[in-house]
């Protein structure tokens, strides 16, 4: 008979087992969705033999944590690890289309609490969170019964061992190929194991801190020039406006009324070609503010509000989302370059969006003035005061579903609201010599193409032009167009221009007379210089001019 120790080895050995199956079994699971993006033939090998190379270390980390009766707390954190990851990357092909990277680390990372509790009340129900739980559960209860029954099987064994031979010598090789030959064969292995690639994105976020830095002391050697009698300029950056739910560009409802009045008074242009550089804010927010020219990288340029407050200008920054200090991977956040680029620069949020008014007004002398305002950026119904819900479901078509009737009426309701705050922004600055520069950050997706919302996913939709075309306009008041003539008349003989928002700064640098090192005249619309055939990239990966002439509008309005 069996000594109390050998009983007590003997089920350590088989618990271990169970765990090293178990803990294969997890990884193979968590590593599911990796097949979504990558159907090469060899991403199932790849996937299960980063798997068992993995769980291998993973198990070996829990013996010896078996040591200080700790395997299983270590084996609960794994768990939760894994299926967090698992759970995210589910979520995140359910509702964009792609899986967890450092692309959307970089949205995290610029995301404060406020914008994560509109995107969770956007996007997660009461009954997807109850489904996710038992989901769980029962992913939990079957993989550790199916460990138990592997376990017992020999084969089982030689498998694991295989498994992991080829992770260990196919990491080898790549990471060797990546070294030597600067292409690891073609494989993207980061992106084959959850972990690394949660690695890689934190890495990224590592490298964004270091760019900021480098991008103080590019800033900090700014130097420009500016005549005395330059006009004031304001910038408005609006939030998720999509110009396919503005009056302002053929919707059939009146959600620009305000504005639409100032462009039958002839002060107002709207554009009607404007692409957006990235289809999220913070991507959109970096291409738009750097004199970046073709091929440089965005840290090692200056930024357009830098430029003006070297050439004399007083700057102001009024932002409704970004507040210095509240998230770590936007240039926004940056206390030293805040501190770089504006004289003036609130200290709280603004909600809604009007509460800004009162904190605007026009100066003596040269000034800019950036505005950035939450928009329509979800959820829609937080975007509006009531007396401004003028849509109400039973206005939209029986193709949407009751609740994308409610959820398009609050958007239009929030574009209304947005017409209104921005008229009465170009109001505060009607007297004075002054040009004001109105865009949204990027587009937004309504339910157009099928029961999808939001943004961020361009790449991935089947119609990108909703998430890319952005509106853009540009007033100019009476004084600005008294003394420069010529300039108004060029900028309405532009409204047909095909535009990337990456060409502001040149644009408002070009239309002020200021006078730097990075200006490029090739880049500003209204120039005579400006290509107006050149490629408009997108963050994203793609050319809009491409997605522009591929598209035909087939909205479910």
């Amino acid at each position: 008979m069996p000594t109390k120790t050998e009983r007590s080895r003997r089920l350590t050995d088989t618990w271990g087992t169970v765990v090293a199956v178990y803990l294969l079994l997890l990884n193979v699971v968590s590593c599911l969705t990796t097949f979504y993006p990558y159907h090469k033939p060899l991403t199932p090998i790849v996937v299960l033999s980063l798997s068992a190379l993995v769980a291998t270390v993973e198990a070996l980390v829990c013996r010896a944590a078996h040591r200080i009766r700790l395997e299983k707390v270590l084996l609960g954190v794994l768990t939760a690890m894994h299926l967090t990851i698992l759970v995210a990357d589910c979520f995140l092909i359910y509702q964009f289309g792609f899986i967890f990277n450092d692309h959307t680390m970089y949205i995290l990372a610029a995301t404060d609490r406020e914008e994560m509790r509109s995107f969770l009340s956007a996007y997660l129900t009461v009954p997807m969170v109850i489904g996710l739980v038992a989901g769980l559960a029962l992913t939990i209860w079957g993989m550790w019964r199916a460990a138990r029954y592997l376990s017992g099987r020999p084969a089982m064994a030689k498998a694991y061992c295989a498994l992991a031979a080829v992770g260990v010598i196919g990491l080898g090789v790549i990471v060797t190929s990546k070294i030597l030959f600067h292409n690891g064969l073609g494989v993207s292995l980061p992106e084959m194991h959850p972990f690394s690639r949660v690695g890689v994105a934190c890495k990224s976020i590592h490298d964004r801190l270091n760019e900021f830095e480098a991008l103080r002391e590019v800033n900090a050697r700014v130097t420009a020039t500016s005549a005395a009698d330059a006009p004031s300029v304001v910038v408005i950056v609006g939030e998720s406006f999509s110009p396919f739910h503005s009056s302002l560009y053929g919707y059939a409802k009146d959600t620009n009324p305000r504005l639409a009045g100032r462009v039958a008074s002839g002060t107002l242009t709207v554009f009607t070609d404007a692409a957006s550089q990235a289809d999220f804010t913070d991507g959109a927010m970096m291409s738009m503010f750097t004199l970046k020219r073709p091929g440089e990288r965005w840290w090692t340029v200056p930024l357009f509000p830098v430029v003006f407050r070297r050439a004399g200008y007083h700057t102001r920054c009024a932002d409704t989302q970004y507040i210095v200090g509240g998230g770590l991977n936007s240039f926004f956040y940056d206390a030293g370059l805040s501190a770089l680029m504006f004289d003036e620069r609130n200290t709280t949020r603004f909600r809604p969006d009007g509460e800004v008014l009162p904190t605007l007004h026009a100066t003596h002398g040269k000034q800019l003035v950036v505005v950035h305002l939450m928009g329509q950026h979800y959820t829609y119904a937080d975007r509006y005061p009531e007396q401004f819900a003028r849509f109400q479901p039973a206005d939209y078509s029986a193709m949407l579903t009751p609740d994308e009737r409610q959820i398009t009426a609050h958007y239009d309701n929030a574009t209304l609201y947005n017409d209104y705050v921005v008229d009465e922004i170009i109001r505060k600055f009607e007297r004075k010599d002054c040009i004001v520069v109105y865009l949204s950050d990027h587009g937004e997706e309504v339910f157009e193409v099928d029961h999808y919302m939001g943004h961020g996913n361009a790449a991935f939709r089947p119609d990108p032009i909703y998430q890319l075309q952005v509106p853009f306009m540009i007033w100019l008041s009476d004084e600005f167009i008294a003394k420069r003539p010529d300039t108004a008349a060029r900028i309405k003989a532009s409204t047909d221009t095909p535009i990337i928002t990456d060409d502001l700064p040149h644009f408002l640098l070009d239309v002020a007379g200021v006078d730097n090192d990075h200006f490029l005249p090739e880049h500003s619309f209204i120039n005579t210089r400006y290509n107006p055939a050149k490629p408009r990239p997108s963050q994203n990966g793609l050319d809009y001019n491409k997605v522009k002439a591929a598209t035909r509008i087939k909205s479910r309005y």
